[in-house]
């Protein structure tokens, strides 16, 4: 399992929907149950972080979602990776934005699309580990940054 190798699993919503932010706090609850019962079915994690579909985050939602007990999630940073703008331009991107506490946002799939290109943040995450590891960061999962236990 992927959680085996260190990494970490959070919420990130059922429906990926631009509108989620202004549906009813109770259809935004029903979102996140829906997709962390699929979460728990197939790892038999619940996540205590979550990531609001395209970072966009309403009053009613974020105190919805903080009732549940979850922690919201965003980033400082997104390269725009999924336009493929070059291994050295992504690799030059995320190396020059980080920051210490970053969390800069790499996708591995861009929303529903089938087999998205993702052969330049392939390429490209050597050589950003490398630099930013050379520049003295210690890349750690979300739970080791905040000082949270990722799972309920």
């Amino acid at each position: 399992m992927v959680v085996e190798y260190g990494n970490q699993i959070a919420n990130h919503s059922q429906s990926h929907s631009n509108f989620l932010p202004y549906l009813t706090p109770e259809q935004i609850v029903d979102d996140y149950k829906s997709a962390e019962q699929a979460i728990r079915n197939a790892t038999g994690l619940s996540p205590r972080f979550y990531r609001a579909p395209h970072g966009k985050v309403t009053p009613w939602m974020r105190h919805a979602l903080h009732s549940q007990g979850l922690i919201l999630v965003g980033w400082d940073y997104s390269p725009h990776d999924w336009v493929n703008p070059g291994v050295e331009e992504l690799t030059r991107r995320v190396v020059n934005a980080a920051r210490p506490g970053s969390i800069i946002l790499l996708h591995d799939g861009l929303d529903l699309n089938e087999n998205p290109d993702k052969s330049q943040l392939i390429q490209a995450l050597p050589a950003i580990i490398e630099q930013l590891q050379a520049q003295g960061y210690r890349l750690v999962t979300v739970a080791q940054l905040l000082g949270e236990k990722p799972y309920f």
